[in-house]
């Protein structure tokens, strides 16, 4: 393909991030899980060829499942320091604070739902 071939929407009504955004922790977990599987089957279709490159995106859902679930003593792994140590500067930030200290994301959170409510 010579050239980018899609859209990205964001904000939109019935977009995917806007359906996302919208809170419903039932719907976020299965959608984390599915994501997980989707990944796990892809790796093994594909004999392992892409497992680096996809142990970031399943990590990053692993992250997220967690906290969604608030199985915050699972973020103490070592597994998620090495994903940790894959950012650097501000772009280490949000990972950061979703591992080390998940209390305070999920205040964050809060008020940011409050405050775009």
């Amino acid at each position: 393909m010579p050239e980018v071939m899609s859209v990205y929407r964001y904000e939109v009504e019935g977009s995917a991030t806007t359906i996302w955004n919208e809170g419903d922790v039932e719907r976020d977990v299965k959608r984390h899980e599915e994501f997980i599987r989707f990944i796990n089957l892809f790796d093994a279709y594909t004999d392992g060829k892409y497992h680096q490159e996809l142990e970031l995106s399943r990590i990053s859902f692993e992250v997220g499942l967690h906290r969604l679930k608030g199985e915050y003593d699972a973020l103490r792994s070592t597994r998620y320091d090495a994903y940790l140590n894959r950012f650097v500067g501000i772009d280490r930030i949000r990972p950061y604070l979703m591992i080390k200290q998940p209390h305070l994301t999920e205040w964050l959170i809060k008020v940011r739902n409050r405050a775009f409510a």
